[in-house]
């Protein structure tokens, strides 16, 4: 079985296969942000938080991954 790994870094986007230049990283969201992102990233997945506060601001993995690809499908299916 083949293993893929994804890294999410706040970037400009990469529009194609080949690029001239590397995209460059854009700063941090502040605290305020991220928590929004968080927030809406657990209500499209389950409810269920983790007690612990390091882990408290991503959902589980297997919902983030079935996300992205829902994501990745229906961008698939646009003309």
């Amino acid at each position: 079985m083949r293993t893929c790994a994804l890294c999410i870094v706040p970037a400009e986007l990469v529009t194609g296969a080949e690029t001239t230049t590397l995209p460059t990283v854009t700063r941090p969201a502040d605290a305020e942000s991220r928590a929004e992102t968080a927030e809406t990233w657990l209500d499209e997945s389950s409810s269920t938080r983790s007690d612990t506060e390091r882990y408290s601001t991503h959902p589980p993995v297997a919902d983030r991954v079935a996300r992205l690809q829902r994501l990745a499908a229906e961008l698939e299916g646009q003309p």
